[in-house]
């Protein structure tokens, strides 16, 4: 008897782990930028916030809609620059080992703009990981090709073709069943092609806090 007992509080034990560890594409996320850094040969500071939103459809798709406004604070003028971005993702879950660890891949498709001065459309295409090691923790890594199309400036350096990589490492903490901070870590790395070639590199630090609903 106690055997069964041992046996029947382990298979509780695991399925409750399992259970907590579920990984949820229902929330809203507000970020503030406290660290950035802008380098296109010169190196410019600005900060900012993004939020996000995701909502899950079936079990496999999930939509999703982020938005980011930034500020430069230039010697003599300030300079906002943002991003949009909406689209859709599928997702395909595992369960590691016995404590029932969750692990998402997910790829995703999105509509781009991306505004300096004047404002340009384009897609892109993404992919990355959600791991829960346990159910207090999500660790994240996510990577995505971005054309943005043409941007027309009055600078001539600035007119051209804009495209590149965006990445990030997020790390959240629940503090609820319902809520958690994070930790986010992002890096773009753009071009701007007009016969020469600009490079525009983007390196943040946020924290945020997400709603799961």
């Amino acid at each position: 008897m106690k055997r069964y007992a041992v046996l029947l509080c382990g298979s509780v034990l695991a399925w409750s782990s399992a259970q907590g560890a579920e990984i949820h594409y229902d929330y809203a996320q507000l970020d503030v930028i406290i660290g950035a850094e802008l380098e296109n040969g010169d190196e410019f500071d600005y900060d900012g916030v993004g939020l996000e939103v995701s909502a899950h459809f079936v079990p496999s798709v999930f939509g999703f809609a982020e938005a980011n406004s930034r500020r430069l604070e230039l010697d003599d003028f300030d300079a906002a620059f943002s991003t949009f971005s909406v689209g859709a993702g599928v997702r395909h879950g595992f369960v590691l080992g016995a404590a029932g660890q969750a692990l998402d891949v997910f790829g995703t498709l999105s509509l781009e703009n991306y505004q300096l001065m004047s404002s340009t459309r384009g897609w892109g295409v993404g992919g990355g990981l959600r791991w829960v090691p346990m159910p207090e923790v999500e660790i994240a890594v996510g990577l995505r090709y971005v054309d943005y199309g043409s941007l027309d400036e009055p600078a001539p350096e600035l007119d051209g073709d804009v495209d590149g990589i965006r990445y990030s490492l997020r790390g959240l903490v629940h503090l609820t069943r319902n809520s958690a901070l994070l930790v986010d870590l992002r890096f773009g790395d753009l071009e701007i092609e007009n016969g020469d070639s600009m490079d525009l590199k983007e390196r943040e630090v946020r924290l945020g806090y997400r709603w799961y609903y």
